[in-house]
């Protein structure tokens, strides 16, 4: 059977049969006004054209008519961002050329809680504890983010935010389909005078794209039954307590990229928690408390641990002037992993600190000014600031212009830092077992020009980034020949001395009649190692991730008859594959193109809604 290990080639189907008490039967355009807000650029509601950062974001709307069965799946067709799916629930996301395998680039967030697991700083999507039909929206900032998020906003920071209790109904969502694809979620939904909640209750599972009955086929299927509660309780006018959990536990198998022992099954558990308190903006300030948890379980296979987090933020906005906005905010965060088992043993701590401010200032109506940064010390590296600068020229309510200055760090991961071990004689998972000295903190340095337009009375916006990134001591692993380890050699974890990225991206989102818009974007990038982990000069293509990638889609929704189409075309150029694991040689992928399919309806006065959706309709390679 024929299958690509980042494309997926496979054929899938499902329906999806979802009771909703209200929920109406809009345009579901593709394009927003400059007027949408957004919260992850600066922490605080603003426009996206005032945003000191590349914003995306995917709505309520992108997701309904997607035709994903998880939440990984809604990335693929992002202009900037690098999506590689190396099996079921092996979902690597990150933007600008920066992307590997367990990517540990990216910032991943619920409703601003960290959910990256401290164990490698990766995110396993298949493991993580949310439902699609909880998610209102997601962010996703394109560039360094640590100068108010800290460590592991290197590249892009993704933040997922959730339905708020209060806007929640209650609903049931099944979705079956080929290779024993079954998702189902019950939603119970409650809203009192001061009080808000809703519980979903789910269970998840699929064959991946291997196949149950077959020995000599890939495992990696998935089980996941998962609970999630939110509740919002207003305290006063002003001032309200949100509490948010969400917890899963189940099976899964991973696949072996070299049979060396009986398939790997791991039971992993997920737990994502947090409590804010919010208050309202008054005349001279604005208060948010929240404090954070995670806690993880992979109990099989090598990389067996469990981690436990938690965190506290405190973030305080001081209404200087009318044309002043300050942002303080202190961070802390407590981590501990233990792995026992298999190949690695350690049982380590890390506590991390941090003060971060950001300053909005507006000296004229058309021009804004945005300065911050933040320090970040830690009990595994000494401290580090990382600044960000911004100037926003907005000439007209319809155009933006703004250019950016961005830094960002990720310090070595637990694996990283602890894991130190040579064992002959039996072969682990590649790319895991280390020895050496600790790695250095990554660090990225990045000048972004930006242009954000809307046309025609918003039928037509564009969005143009130009960018440069010089990053040093990027994390990789390395085979070291030694005739006395299995394989002759070991792996181990080390530094590049200097990688350079420039490149760029457009994206145009169009009206073409009612019911009818649509999109094209197109990204390209050029990344290059130019000094290796000795220290010496090189020029030596980066090329995990293509050169170049576009996507074209059509949405068409016929409110009168309650349908909806949904097109997306794909196109990834030639793209090295594997190129993580040091004793494999690299593999390449052809450029190809691929298109996604998904068509429904609405009934029953639209508490009845039908998806039938397809997967790679074709997969064209060059």
């Amino acid at each position: 059977m024929k299958r690509s290990y980042i494309f997926l080639i496979l054929l899938s189907l499902f329906l999806e049969i979802k009771t909703i008490a209200t929920e109406s039967f809009n345009s579901g355009l593709f394009i927003f006004g400059g007027d949408e807000l957004i919260v992850t650029a600066s922490k605080h509601k603003q426009k996206i054209k005032k945003s000191p950062v590349s914003v995306i974001v995917i709505n309520r709307e992108d997701i309904r008519f997607s035709g994903a069965i998880n939440v990984g799946e809604l990335f693929d067709w992002l202009s900037g961002m690098d999506y590689v799916e190396n099996y079921n629930g092996s979902i690597d996301i990150t933007a600008r050329g920066l992307n590997e395998f367990e990517t540990t680039k990216t910032l991943v967030m619920i409703d601003g809680q960290m959910v990256n697991r401290p164990f490698h700083r990766n995110v396993a999507w298949d493991e993580l504890p949310i439902f699609l039909e909880d998610i209102e929206k997601i962010e996703i900032i394109k560039g360094p983010g640590s100068s108010i998020y800290g460590a592991y906003a290197f590249s892009s920071i993704i933040n997922i935010i959730t339905k708020k209790a209060e806007d929640r109904e209650s609903e049931i969502s099944l979705t079956a389909g080929e290779k024993d694809t079954f998702n189902f979620v019950g939603t119970w939904a409650l809203n009192k005078k001061n009080i808000s909640s809703y519980i979903s209750c789910g269970y998840k599972q699929t064959e991946g794209w291997g196949s149950y009955s077959d020995p000599n086929d890939m495992d990696d299927w998935s089980k996941f039954p998962q609970f999630t509660l939110k509740n919002n309780i207003q305290l006063s006018d002003k001032t309200n307590l949100e509490l948010f959990l969400s917890y899963q536990k189940g099976k899964k198998a991973v696949p072996e990229f070299e049979k060396i022992d009986e398939e790997v099954r791991i039971k992993a558990d997920s737990l994502v928690s947090y409590l804010t308190l919010n208050t309202e903006p008054s005349n001279k300030w604005q208060l948010k408390i929240s404090l954070g948890g995670l806690k993880t379980l992979n109990d099989g296979g090598v990389l067996a641990h469990k981690s436990e987090q938690i965190n506290s933020d405190i973030q305080n906005f001081l209404f200087i002037s009318e044309k002043n906005l300050l942002l303080i905010g202190l961070y802390g965060e407590f981590s501990k992993v233990t792995a026992d088992k298999n190949f690695f043993n350690f049982n380590e701590k890390e506590s991390l600190f941090a003060f971060y401010f950001q300053n909005e200032w507006k000296p004229i109506n058309k021009l804004s000014f945005i300065l911050g940064g933040r320090f970040d010390n830690s009990s595994i590296f000494k401290g580090v600031f990382t600044p960000r600068s911004s100037l926003i020229y907005t000439p007209s309510p319809s155009h933006s212009f703004r250019i950016t200055y961005g830094s960002a760090f990720r310090p070595p991961s637990f694996v990283e830092n602890y894991a130190n071990l040579k064992l002959p004689n039996r072969a682990p998972l590649l790319g895991i077992i280390t020895v050496g000295d600790t790695p250095k903190p990554e660090i990225i340095n990045n000048i972004e020009i930006g242009c954000l337009s809307y046309l025609i009375k918003d039928k037509l916006s564009l969005d143009l980034q130009l960018y440069y990134n010089s990053s040093k001591n990027l994390v990789r692993s390395f085979f070291v020949p030694d005739e006395s380890y299995f394989k002759g050699g070991y792996v181990r974890y080390d530094n590049i001395g200097k990688v350079e990225a420039k490149g760029g991206e457009f994206e145009f989102r169009f009206y073409v009649f009612k019911g009818l818009n649509g999109f094209i974007n197109f990204s390209y990038q050029d990344v290059f190692i130019k000094v290796n982990e000795k220290g010496e000069r090189v020029n030596q293509r980066y090329s995990i991730v293509p050169r170049d990638k576009g996507n074209l889609g059509l949405r068409y929704v016929n409110s009168k008859y309650k349908i909806f189409a949904n097109l997306i075309l794909h196109y990834i150029g030639k793209t090295q594959i594997n190129a993580s694991y040091p004793t494999v040689s690299p593999r390449y992928e052809n450029a190809h193109t691929t298109l996604d399919i998904s068509i429904g309806k609405n009934l029953i006065k639209n508490k009845l809604k039908l998806t039938f959706s397809i997967k790679n309709v074709f997969n064209y390679h060059e």
